[in-house]
């Protein structure tokens, strides 16, 4: 029914309005009837309100004026101000429809009768809507057309109705031809579930965000997040705009052209605040002189005939907090209190509100002017001198501000003094603030306190202050020469005394500002100088307390990592003496150096593998040890042997896995005839009688695990070279093997190794610790410094770093940068879907795993062991589910797709290399092989030292067709240059394993392509690995081949994605 708002606007005032729509909520109607006689609705009610009952009469005519109204309570004058009461009527009669008259409404029907009617109508409605469904069931089938959607762009146009003091939003929706959206809350649904609906003949959409333009996006998202205040007294049909999304609304939509409102943002002079005189108190009254006040959470507002103010951030900033009880109620201050409230609240708002009604003047605060004179007394204090004046320049008083001045005094002079107040003390007896016995403090005021207090009153500094505030620059000068196998770093300064440089240095550590000098004057430590004089030390891993008189002294292992230091300083001067430019030189132009050959190695040696062995000779003539990384099958263990021969006239030992001995002693008897070699292998008695014997022979080889349980017997010898063959046995540092490495002694120690860092920063620390003991300092300082920055921060200035410090010491060679002859290495990845039974199974135990997966990750404890398992069941499944099943007959897809390649190999007279994680597979292989008459090898971490060297020996000279081989027992040491067809019949997540497998094949001595296959079963784990590897590069590259990447780790989502189902 229809109400003119002016109407309510008569009869109603705020209050009484605002109660009208609590009653409304609260549903206080006891009984009410409305008939119509005429032109004119008869509106009776009762309003039930705390037990008390009021009877109230409303007449309103066709056009929707109150024509008379009468209320029993002593809040309604009748037909001048209407009540709350009034008021919930007319709200009731407003939500009926024309359908809905007469009316009848009485809330006192007896309970039950009222529950039995109620049921009836109920029963009747469930059957009348289940009817109703039958029909519209028949209705949509019969008619039903496919709906012709309307085009994409759709808009939403706004609508502002200002209705009963309240400002709503409504829409319409369309392009060429808009209609009312007539329920906003079923709106909100259809956008969430995308239904499609029709508005009219046209406009059919879907409700989905492709369907609107952006500007009508931005409206439903609006809509959306408001969906708490879309009023139910209009239908559902807008939102109130109100103090909690005034903000919001204006922002969206004060540029929308649409809108039928005006938006402007101007701070209007339209509010006063009147004050009354009461004898005791002042009373506050808010006026505003034109519109309606809307505070909102950011700003205030001002709504006048359609257009809507909002004023600056500033003005409502200070404001708001005054302006949000004024209009609820007046404000009352105690006269004795005003002093404060005129000073901290008036003096504030007067830019922005005017003040009407009594004279306040002698309340607000007075014209006074602060004046700080700073300066330094004879005992290094810093003092500060106050000053007050009034606005004609006299000096009121100074010092201390007098306390009958607290309210009088400007709130910039209240700032200016708690501020001093922080960082000086009021001295009594010089009536001036001090700052005493404080460099640091002293120094921070002038910087960073100074600046702020200038903004609250004027500043006043003297030259003292001023020299202070422009402390000077270090100018550093440090010389670097070579002495007695050390390196002395001399740091001197042209304009700081030598002993002074250990204290910036202190102070700089100390993350101190500046730093005074006993001359009183002040160091800029902001300076770059001393960042990088500071940086130079730290990288060095030394104490400033250790810098004595401008001097360190360092191992001579850093004096590449040092040089590399003062090449990238850009304000230090350095001066190197020739020794240190020489060691250099030397090591970084080691290719030059005069190193003759041995007769016997001249025309074996190829150029870079020359290039190798001088670069060893180099680094032992200097005492530094070093890493040979080349790329697997370019010849490490012939240039180490080269280098051995120049030492033959004393012992030297290499120590290999246990696999490799053998063959070291066929490569040394293969290229010398000189060296005179001796393996210590056998049981304890043999090896204690070949250890008594070593200085008989020029070269020692023995496994890493028989030094461990020989390791006393060797206490008593010194090598003059130690080599590590496949050095990341000791990648392990707690280990006994790594243990007993380390203490050898020995003159020069060599580790080689295609793979210095298989999967974690730790294994290269433990090499070096080998290598030169505390280069890369101790374990706990390296973890702290450099693994965790690079691995778990991806810090790329330390890693730069770490890898400058480690580049000089290891030499990597690849393939493609010096085999030009070597033939071409093909890979082919070959991608092998399920068949039916295989897909079922795999994800019946992919089901489970992720079961006990997701039980984990509740109660956050990743077992690494148990991921490990599953990762295992899910690959032997790709790999032949015979391994896990023993009711499978037949060999698996993938079973059957290396069985082809192998054939095809046979047919071409080409021998075929297959690497397996799995000794089952390789079993079950094995009887595929045999059933097809195919030859073949096996070598696992079962097969002896011995039996080892006869199958390689034998598969390089006979005419076997495979070679199947462990990965872990075969994956180095191997040279195989037979086979020209490698395959992984399964992936693993060490790319440098399954590298250094294919490597057995693709290395000096190959005369053919080679072409490698790597088996995976589509969409399983194989295949997820395969993208996380690709994904990861190995740390060696960071470090070894000048790659790029970034240094990763596996992290729970990675191993969360390898279970995930496609």
């Amino acid at each position: 029914m229809y109400v003119k708002d002016d109407e309510i606007n008569r009869i109603f005032n705020e209050q009484n309005w605002a109660m009208a729509r609590k009653y409304y909520k609260d549903n206080v109607i006891s009984n009410m009837s409305v008939i119509k006689q005429g032109n004119t609705y008869h509106i009776d009610g009762q309003v039930t309100i705390n037990g008390q009952h009021n009877n109230c009469q409303v007449t309103v005519d066709t056009s929707g004026k109150i024509t008379n109204f009468l209320c029993d309570c002593a809040n309604c004058q009748d037909n001048k101000i209407a009540c709350g009461h009034i008021g919930v009527l007319l709200l009731k009669f407003y939500s009926l429809e024309m359908s809905d008259i007469p009316f009848q409404f009485n809330q006192k029907i007896e309970y039950k009768a009222k529950i039995e009617a109620f049921e009836r109508i109920q029963e009747e409605k469930i059957i009348n809507s289940k009817i109703q469904v039958a029909k519209d069931l028949i209705d949509s089938y019969s008619n039903y057309q496919e709906p012709s959607l309307t085009d994409t762009n759709i808009r939403i146009i706004p609508n502002i109705n200002h209705s009963f003091n309240k400002l709503l939003i409504s829409y319409r929706i369309g392009n060429q031809k808009t209609y009312a959206i007539k329920n906003l809350k079923e709106f909100i649904k259809n956008f969430r579930y995308q239904r499609t609906v029709s508005y009219g003949n046209m406009l059919t959409t879907n409700h989905n965000r492709h369907s609107f333009d952006q500007n009508a996006l931005k409206q439903i998202n609006f809509i959306r997040e408001n969906s708490d205040f879309i009023d139910s007294i209009d239908r559902f049909r807008s939102i109130e705009i109100n103090q909690y999304n005034i903000d919001e609304f204006f922002e969206l939509y004060l540029t929308n052209l649409d809108i039928n409102i005006l938006f402007t943002t101007i701070d209007h002079d339209n509010i006063a605040i009147n004050i009354k005189d009461k004898d005791d108190y002042f009373e506050l009254e808010l006026n505003v002189s034109d519109g309606q006040l809307i505070i909102g959470n950011q700003y205030i507002y001002c709504l006048e005939n359609n257009v809507l103010n909002r004023y600056s951030l500033k003005m409502s900033t200070i404001t708001k907090e005054l302006l949000s009880v004024l209009t609820k109620e007046n404000i009352i201050v105690n006269k004795e209190d005003f002093g404060y409230f005129g000073k901290y609240i008036i003096d504030q708002i007067l830019p922005y509100i005017s003040i009407t009604g009594v004279n306040i003047d002698d309340y607000l605060p007075s014209v006074i002017t602060l004046l700080s004179y700073v300066d330094m007394n004879n005992f290094g204090d810093l003092t500060i001198n106050l000053e007050y004046r009034d606005e004609e320049g006299n000096i009121l008083f100074d010092g201390k501000y007098i306390e009958s001045y607290e309210t009088k005094l400007p709130l910039n002079v209240d700032k200016a003094l708690a501020l001093i107040e922080d960082y000086a003390n009021y001295d009594e007896l010089t009536n001036m603030y001090l700052i005493t016995n404080n460099d640091e403090d002293i120094y921070y005021f002038i910087k960073y306190v100074l600046p702020e207090l200038n903004q609250y009153c004027d500043v006043f500094v003297s030259e003292d202050i001023k020299n202070i505030n422009k402390p000077r620059n270090v100018a550093f000068n440090i010389g670097i020469r070579l002495k007695n196998d050390l390196l002395e770093i001399d740091l001197d300064s042209i304009n700081v005394s030598k002993d002074e440089i250990q204290g910036i240095l202190d102070s700089y550590q100390k993350h101190k500002a500046y730093h005074r000098l006993k001359s009183g004057e002040f160091i800029n430590l902001e300076d770059q100088t001393i960042s990088e004089a500071y940086d130079l030390i730290q990288d060095l891993n030394i104490s400033s307390a250790n810098v004595e008189d401008g001097k360190i002294l360092v191992d001579k292992s850093k004096a590449l990592y040092l040089n590399q230091l003062t090449l990238d300083s850009k304000t230090i001067k350095f001066s190197r003496d020739q020794q240190f430019q020489e060691l250099v030189d030397h090591i970084t132009n080691c290719n030059t150096n005069q190193y003759q050959i041995a007769p016997a190695y001249q025309n074996i040696l190829r150029d870079y593998q020359k290039d190798g062995y001088r670069w060893i000779k180099t680094m032992s003539d200097y005492g530094f040890g070093g890493i040979l990384a080349d790329d697997m099958g370019l010849g490490k263990t012939l240039q180490m042997i080269a280098a051995l021969e120049d030492s033959k006239d004393k012992v030297s030992i290499v120590i290999t896995p246990a696999t490799l001995i053998l063959n070291w002693q066929d490569e040394i008897k293969k290229f010398s005839n000189d060296l005179k070699v001796t393996c210590i292998t056998g049981n304890l008695a043999i090896r204690k009688k070949l250890i008594d014997q070593i200085n008989n022979y020029n070269i020692v080889i023995t496994s890493y695990d028989y030094l461990r349980r020989d390791f006393e017997l060797y206490r008593d010898y010194r090598f003059e070279y130690i080599v590590l063959d496949e050095a990341q046995y000791i990648k392990n540092q707690t280990t006994k093997n790594a243990k007993v490495v380390k203490e050898l002694k020995g003159t020069h120690r060599f580790a080689l190794t295609g793979t210095p860092i298989e999967n974690s920063l730790a294994e290269l620390w433990s090499i070096f610790d080998f290598l030169m003991p505390n280069y890369l300092f101790n374990y706990n300082y390296f973890k702290e410094n450099f693994e965790r920055p690079i691995v778990y921060s991806k810090d790329q200035e330390v890693q730069e770093k770490l890898k400058k410090m480690v580049e000089p010491f290891i030499l990597r060679r690849t393939k493609q940068e010096v085999l030009s002859e070597l033939p071409e290495k093909v890979e082919n990845t070959i991608k092998i879907a399920f068949n039916k039974e295989e897909e079922n199974l795999y994800l019946a135990n992919l089901s489970q795993i992720n079961d006990k997966l997701q039980q984990a990750l509740e109660v956050e404890h990743l077992d690494h062991i148990q991921i490990l398992a599953m990762m295992t069941r899910l690959r032997q499944l790709c790999c032949d589910a015979r391994i896990l099943y023993n009711n499978i007959d037949g060999p698996s897809s993938k079973m059957s797709a290396c069985l082809d390649i192998i054939k095809k190999a046979k047919e071409n007279n080409q021998k075929v290399l297959l690497f397996s994680s799995f000794t089952t597979s390789l079993e079950l292989i094995e009887k595929e092989l045999r059933k097809n008459d195919i030859s073949y090898y096996v070598l696992t971490g079962a097969t002896n030292k011995i039996k080892r060297h006869q199958l390689v020996n034998a598969f390089q000279k006979d005419n076997t067709t495979v070679f199947l081989i462990s990965l872990k027992a075969g994956g180095t040491g191997l040279n195989l240059t037979a086979a020209s067809i490698v395959i992984h019949y399964d992936p693993w997540w060490n790319m440098s394993a399954q590298n250094q497998a294919t490597d057995r094949a693709y290395r000096i001595g190959q005369t053919n392509s080679v072409q490698v296959y790597k088996l995976i079963m589509k969409n399983s784990i194989e295949e997820k690995i395969q993208e996380l590897q690709a994904q990861k590069q190995d740390l060696s590259n960071i470090f070894i081949e000048n790659s790029q990447n970034s240094i990763t780790s596996m992290s729970t989502e990675e191993i969360i994605s390898l279970f995930k189902q496609d």
